[in-house]
């Protein structure tokens, strides 16, 4: 007796596990990762492919499989990286503090300078938020044209004028270790602009490829010795709004 028993080969078998991590980085906060990971698979899948045909259908399902999980995980990369650009207040699991424009005291001018222009924003740390042993403090924003990142090479400024904010996240206990989840793509914990007119600003979410220049990536670990440094982007604020 014989059995016939379709023929594998290895390289069909990893491209079907690197098709399922390309679904899975999506969804672990790495929508870039996953796009990569899913063209590359597909590419390598297609070219297998069309070359079992050579070696009489050779691990040609294997391949089939491969591209049917890299195509999920490009579908899955876009789905998330897009939906990284909106912004959705839900409900909040913790007190979060608010972040609060102020602007820097103008300078004593001559009298018959007179600027057409409102300063730009520009401050030093003047607060402290402390919370079950974490300390958020306010150290610099600034209003203009944001320093962004396309597909973590290229620097290009954002095309609008904005407000970033740089914050310092301190562990207050020594014996305690903490881990940092990334403030900015937060959608139930998500962080909150208001001036002293009322105005609500919204924080700036950029189009997929785009990362804040400074801006934490996923998590973080916190020591006490060690602060972290958080960049938050948010809509410029109006002339004259003070906190």
């Amino acid at each position: 007796m014989s059995a016939e028993t379709t023929p594998r080969t290895p390289i069909a078998g990893i491209l079907v596990l690197l098709g399922l991590s390309a679904i899975i980085l999506p969804i672990l906060n790495a929508p870039i990762t996953g796009l990569w990971v899913a063209l590359s698979v597909i590419l390598v899948a297609l070219i297998a492919w069309l070359g079992s045909f050579f070696r009489g259908g050779v691990g040609r399902e294997g391949f089939v499989a491969a591209f049917v999980f890299g195509f999920a995980g490009l579908i899955t990369s876009a789905v998330v990286g897009e939906g990284k650009e909106k912004h959705t207040e839900g409900a909040k699991s913790q007190p979060v503090p608010q972040v609060a424009a102020r602007p820097e005291p103008q300078a004593v001018q001559q009298p018959e300078v007179k600027p057409k222009k409102p300063l730009p924003l520009n401050a030093e740390a003047w607060e402290v938020f402390s919370k079950e042993g974490i300390s958020v403090k306010l150290t610099k924003y600034r209003a203009g044209k944001i320093n962004l990142l396309e597909f973590g090479r290229s620097q290009v400024p954002s095309k609008d004028d904005l407000l970033e904010v740089r914050l310092e996240i301190t562990n207050s206990d020594p014996n305690k270790k903490r881990t940092y989840e990334q403030w900015p793509g937060s959608i139930f914990n998500a962080p909150k602009l208001e001036d002293d007119k009322g105005n609500r600003y919204q924080q700036v979410r950029f189009s997929f490829g785009l990362e804040v220049e400074g801006q934490t990536s996923g998590s973080e670990p916190i020591y006490s010795d060690k602060p972290l440094t958080e960049v938050l982007v948010f809509e410029k604020p109006v002339p004259g709004a003070k906190s």
